[in-house]
């Protein structure tokens, strides 16, 4: 809820827009740079604004920022759309609080992993599948925009939107001194001792005691259909163990536990099989917390680090490969048109494979953490 809250916060100001503004000074005339940027704010707004999967929140606030470039041609259109659409999502599996499917799927765990994997955790264990797929993204965007001709003018190159919000309130600082001081108090957690959940609540009522999170943003922009499903996940989790249904899973599911507890390399491609086909009918955020809630029980029977299951069916399930597969990439089409599906389809095509390829570079690095 605090995290949801601070979100809201940071959606509400102008943060983002100085920020990308403050970016831009550095280098003003280069377009490579203000793209450069332009992810930099993306992954900034993916730290603080949780979004529920195929909403479009984060799109939105990093399309609007487009009044900043002049598209001229083809190729610089298919540039900065790419990274608006990968801003908003590339890296929401790398941060707790990218996504609210990531605060689901870390109820599923028990009590122990879930104090382990808490934000910094989270991004610790997951440092090296970011950095891939960072490297990833940006090369194959460069190297599919080879492919298209600068002379090639854009149907939708020039796109008029609304102007900047301008400087910083009062209430837009004290949204930035609360994330600073939620990040300081992450990175000292070991000094203080003091449980992250609570530094979150102190944040949440800072937010609230000087109106910088106004009541009806309160009650309208948290997602709080996400928080019941949270809340109704636990409990039901907690009754199937009760009721030993994790159990019997585990037994019907016998041949993929024994992959899962002696290779799970091998269990992580027959994983990926099994994700991409379900995926071909469900919806992302469905796929992820169903198939998790089923991995899950078994991992804890077979012995398996449970938060490497679900966070590898949180990133297979994120890889689509038609149009329908993908609500934000919908929206995209809706704004640009679809003139250049080709060449994002096989970007994205790609860059699912790069996503796998770095899955399997992380079990290394996870065996080194100690979590498999």
């Amino acid at each position: 809820l605090s995290f949801l809250g601070l979100g809201s916060a940071v959606m509400a100001s102008a943060l983002p827009d100085r920020f990308y503004n403050f970016l831009k000074r550095f280098n003003p005339e280069s377009f490579t740079w203000r793209l450069v940027a332009l992810m930099t704010v993306g992954n900034f707004m993916t730290m603080t604004v949780p979004t529920v999967p195929g909403t479009g929140v984060r799109l939105d606030m990093l399309k609007a920022m487009l009044r900043n470039f002049t598209l001229t041609n083809a190729r610089e259109r298919f540039l900065a759309v790419l990274q608006i659409l990968q801003g908003a999502q590339l890296l929401s599996p790398v941060f707790l609080s990218g996504s609210t499917l990531n605060f689901i799927l870390l109820s599923l765990l028990r009590a122990q992993e879930q104090f382990n994997f808490q934000w910094l955790g989270w991004v610790q264990a997951m440092l090296f599948f970011g950095a891939i797929v960072l490297v990833g993204h940006l090369c194959l965007g460069w190297l599919i925009s080879r492919f298209i001709g600068k002379d090639r003018k854009s149907k939708a190159a020039h796109i008029k939107f609304e102007e900047s919000r301008g400087e910083l309130r009062l209430n837009d600082w004290i949204a930035l001194g609360c994330f600073a001081i939620f990040c300081l108090g992450l990175l000292t957690s070991g000094l203080h001792k003091i449980y992250p959940a609570w530094l979150a609540l102190l944040i949440l009522y800072i937010l609230l005691l000087y109106n910088v999170l106004p009541q009806e943003d309160f009650r309208h922009k948290i997602p709080w259909e996400a928080m019941i499903l949270l809340g109704s996940l636990s409990g039901t989790l907690a009754a199937l163990n009760h009721m030993n249904v994790s159990v019997q899973l585990g037994d019907r599911l016998e041949w993929l536990g024994s992959y899962m507890a002696v290779d799970f390399a091998r269990f992580l491609s027959v994983l990926a099989g099994v994700v991409w086909v379900v995926r071909l009918l469900v919806p992302f955020g469905i796929t992820a917390i169903i198939l998790s809630a089923i991995f899950v029980p078994v991992s804890y029977q077979k012995g398996v680090n449970s938060w490497c299951v679900a966070i590898s069916i949180v990133v297979l399930a994120q890889c689509w490969f038609f149009p329908y597969q993908s609500a934000e990439y919908r929206k995209i089409q809706e704004d640009f048109g679809k003139e250049q599906d080709r060449y994002f389809l096989s970007y994205n095509a790609l860059m699912n494979v790069i996503r796998l390829g770095a899955l399997y570079v992380s079990l290394g690095y996870w065996g080194r953490l100690g979590l498999l």
